[in-house]
């Protein structure tokens, strides 16, 4: 693998791992508008913030190993 793909998978994970924190604690700071633009209970709106985390949780192993093989 050249020098300019290692640059560019290392810039990739940098910014990965600096927006999904980012996205979460915005997605935190959003969950009482949200709450009551669509009339939501306090159970319900958790949810958005817990299948955000499973989201992510579950694609960093396949992803991961994606990285493992391509790079």
């Amino acid at each position: 693998m050249d020098g300019k793909l290692k640059r560019d998978v290392l810039i990739i994970g940098i910014l990965v791992s600096f927006l999904t924190p980012f996205v979460r604690a915005s997605i935190n700071l959003a969950l009482p508008t949200l709450a009551v633009e669509f009339d939501l209970s306090a159970v319900f709106i958790t949810w958005v913030s817990t299948i955000y985390l499973l989201v992510n949780a579950i694609l960093y192993i396949p992803f991961g190993r994606m990285g493992d093989i391509w790079a």
